[in-house]
């Protein structure tokens, strides 16, 4: 534990750089659910990031844009996709998630995750265009 602490008291940025790499990584998988869903007619309600309670919102055309008080996560609502209810709402919407077909609803839920993917392609193809320092170590006399 005491490596970690000396590496956070040596580079004072890593925490924050930290979070803002967290915050984005979180923006794009949300943005994956929030881009297929709308392209393949699905009703989203709300794009937040971090969970409730909601610090403020703006409402653009029928959806909610939000940003919550705790910063470690977010999530997009679509209508008729409620997790935890036994009853959906929306249910016969056409722009209900579960009106749609199970191709449609697989799309949306792995999109997220390809989402990921692809940034991870995009940050590391920058990092070895740029140019990145690795610290090596190396032992003399062997």
């Amino acid at each position: 534990m005491g490596g970690l602490i000396q590496f956070f008291v040596e580079n004072p940025l890593a925490i924050p750089l930290f979070l803002v790499m967290f915050t984005l990584i979180i923006a794009v998988h949300e943005f994956g659910h929030y881009i297929t869903g709308r392209l393949l007619g699905m009703r989203v309600l709300e794009f937040a990031f971090g969970f409730p309670p909601r610090i403020f919102s703006v409402r653009r055309g029928g959806i909610d844009y939000s940003v919550n008080a705790i910063p470690f996560g977010g999530f997009v609502r679509i209508l008729g996709q409620d997790d935890f209810a036994i009853e959906q709402r929306g249910t016969g919407d056409p722009g209900s998630f579960t009106s749609k077909p199970w191709w449609a609803q697989a799309i949306v839920l792995a999109a997220g995750v390809v989402m990921n993917f692809l940034l991870a392609i995009v940050v590391l193809t920058a990092a070895f265009m740029i140019g990145t320092e690795a610290p090596t170590r190396t032992k003399i006399g062997i």
